[in-house]
C-alpha cells in the first residue's frame, strides 16, 4: 500500500528530488537559484558506444533543473552542489552541469577531469551534508 501511494505522489509531481554532485569549481560557481532549462536528447559516444545525453534545443525532450545552493567548497577547486530537478532525463544533472561549465569531477563521459584522491560522499555523510 505505502509503494502504491509514493509512485502516485511521484507521478502527480509531489516528490521533490534533490541530487548532491560534486563538480569542478574553478572560477565562479553558479548562483543559488539558477534555473537550467535545457532540452535533452540522446546520441551514442564514438569513444565508449554508450548513450550520453546531449542538449538537443531541435528535438529534445523538455528538461529543467535548479541549483539548489553550494553545500560546501573543496581545497582541490571542487564544490558539492544541491541540485533539484524538476523533470527526470536520462543523465540530467550530469547533463545540466556540464552545459553551464560545471561538470561532475570524475565524470570523463560529461566533461569531468579525473582526480582518483577526491572524496565520496555516501550514507550518513551524503544526509550530514544535505543539512547545509
Amino acid at each position: 500500500k505505502a509503494l502504491s501511494r509514493l509512485m502516485r505522489c511521484i507521478k502527480k509531481r509531489k516528490v521533490q528530488k534533490t541530487y548532491l554532485a560534486r563538480s569542478m569549481a574553478k572560477g565562479s560557481l553558479p548562483d543559488p537559484g539558477l534555473e537550467i532549462q535545457a532540452p535533452l536528447g540522446m546520441e551514442e559516444d564514438p569513444s565508449t558506444g554508450r548513450k550520453v545525453a546531449v542538449v538537443d534545443a531541435d528535438s529534445g525532450k523538455v528538461a529543467k533543473s535548479m541549483i539548489q545552493g553550494v553545500v560546501a567548497r573543496h581545497a582541490d577547486d571542487t564544490a558539492t552542489l544541491a541540485v533539484r530537478i524538476f523533470t527526470g532525463r536520462y543523465h540530467q544533472v550530469r547533463c545540466h552541469l556540464q552545459h553551464i561549465g560545471h561538470p561532475i569531477a570524475n565524470d570523463p563521459s560529461y566533461g569531468g577531469a579525473q582526480s582518483p584522491g577526491q572524496e565520496l560522499y555516501q550514507g550518513s555523510k551524503a544526509r550530514d551534508l544535505l543539512e547545509w
